[in-house]
């Protein structure tokens, strides 16, 4: 078989356009000059002046603005290249996860914010530097995680802002008083049995909130942003605020007639105020309850306690008088004024949305 002198300069050629990054065969040949100027079958050519430019093709138009390309005389499996690769990602700002199996994976594993092995039949190497092993090897099982991973994050965020922000109200509701020359509003074991819905109760009726339906459209967040952010600490405000508006202004105007009343306006208060206020922080406050049902639970179990507490005789084994209608109805409508200013806020930040 004869060779065609011609086949090397071809191979030449076609070794030359990969280094260039386009692919070079017989529809990308230099045309002749009557090519050029006239094109194929008498139409005028591309860049011919016979020919107006149209607009770019649909297809040009969808092409993403940012692209990245890995080159390298040794290839692009080459774990120089994959490092390299992500390091760029990140210079441009970009949330990096990487996914590998083998040794040579190792360093992108390693440089990735998320690195993501499989665990059955990756190397030792690739499972030693990366963050996360899959154990069936499932790429499914990552959306899964991190969904997962995302609500947990959220939900955990919502229940330290309203903990600490109930913890600011206790400290301004104990302050004012004592600015106005009055008892403490709780005494210790008063304090002891808000504690017990504001801490274990709530922890408890967060985690347990399913995740939001938008939560796997949001972008991750930048490493190293802080877990107390911006949203959290509006959140902590907004507690703390309504919170002390639904059980300082009824401890207020009771504590002169009897300390015993005002204290059982405060736990009243308190106990029925901070259910709801944690209510309007929920990813979606019109959840079934058949859906999760321990926050609905919660709200109510803390409600049902502070209405006995306080309307019963049950209230004097916690040295509480009970209250009459008219003590209610005052209590009942800073509660009210208390989470109306709750959801404003709420709606206004968008907490629901940036927790």
């Amino acid at each position: 078989m004869l060779r065609r002198p011609a086949a090397p300069r071809r191979c030449r050629r076609r070794r030359h356009a990969a280094r260039r990054g386009r692919r070079h065969d017989r529809r990308h040949r230099r045309p002749s000059r009557h090519g050029r100027r006239r094109g194929r079958r008498g139409r005028p050519a591309r860049g011919s002046p016979g020919r107006p430019r149209g607009p770019p093709r649909r297809r040009h138009r969808r092409r993403p603005r940012v692209a990245a390309r890995a080159r390298h005389r040794r290839g692009p499996g080459h774990p120089a290249v994959k490092h390299r690769l992500v390091r760029a990602l990140q210079a441009s700002g970009h949330t990096v996860a990487v996914t590998g199996d083998g040794a040579n994976d190792a360093p992108a594993l390693a440089a990735a914010d998320v690195g993501i092995a499989m665990g059955r039949r990756g190397a030792d190497l690739a499972r030693a530097a990366a963050d996360i092993v899959l154990t069936d090897d499932a790429y499914p099982t990552v959306v899964a995680a991190v969904a997962t991973g995302r609500n947990i994050g959220a939900q955990l965020r919502r229940a330290v802002a309203f903990y600490l922000g109930a913890k600011l109200a206790l400290v301004i509701v104990l302050l004012a008083a004592l600015a106005a020359g009055l008892p403490v509003p709780f005494a210790p074991v008063h304090i002891v049995l808000l504690e017990i819905f504001m801490d274990l109760g709530a922890s408890v009726a967060f985690v347990a909130e399913p995740a939001a339906p938008h939560a796997m459209r949001r972008p991750p967040r930048p490493a190293g942003t802080r877990f107390l952010d911006r949203p959290a600490l509006a959140a902590i405000a907004t507690v703390a605020v309504t919170l002390t508006v639904a059980v300082l202004p009824g401890y207020l105007l009771l504590a002169h007639d009897s300390p015993a009343m005002a204290r059982a306006a405060g736990v009243l208060g308190w106990l029925a105020g901070h259910a709801l206020i944690a209510w309007t922080l929920r990813t979606q406050p019109g959840l079934s309850w058949r859906t999760s049902a321990a926050f609905p639970v919660w709200a109510v179990t803390a409600t049902f306690v502070a209405v006995v507490a306080t309307l019963t005789p049950a209230g004097r084994l916690l040295h509480l008088a009970p209250l009459n209608g008219r003590d209610v109805a005052v209590v009942a409508l800073t509660i009210a004024i208390a989470v109306g200013l709750a959801t404003a806020g709420g709606r206004a930040l968008r907490l629901p949305d940036r927790l």
